[in-house]
């Protein structure tokens, strides 16, 4: 659990949190969002939901039968922000 937990710590959230503060937060403050970074966060993010969905296989939980921390920490992470103008963290098709 611990681990699952750490990836998404130590990897997803801050990419994450640039692609929403670009797409949703400096736009709404009249700025153009960093594209740049965009695009650079976009593979880091990808990357960290394919991990994630080889951990989770056919299980319908990351560790064990039930629901468990690991689970509520992923959960957000799956669920981009309203107003997000892509789709699924910047994937035009969504990775999962």
């Amino acid at each position: 659990m611990s681990q699952l937990i750490s990836i998404l710590i130590s990897y997803f959230y801050r990419p994450a949190i640039d692609i929403v503060l670009q797409r949703l937060v400096v736009p709404s403050r009249g700025g153009s969002p960093d594209e740049a970074l965009i695009t650079e966060s976009i593979p880091k993010t990808a990357k960290t939901l394919a991990v994630l969905d080889e951990a989770l296989g056919d299980q319908a939980f990351f560790v064990g039968d039930a629901l468990t921390l690991a689970d509520l920490f992923v959960l957000p992470v799956l669920i981009p922000p309203r107003g997000m103008p892509d789709s699924r963290w910047g994937f035009p098709s969504g990775p999962i």
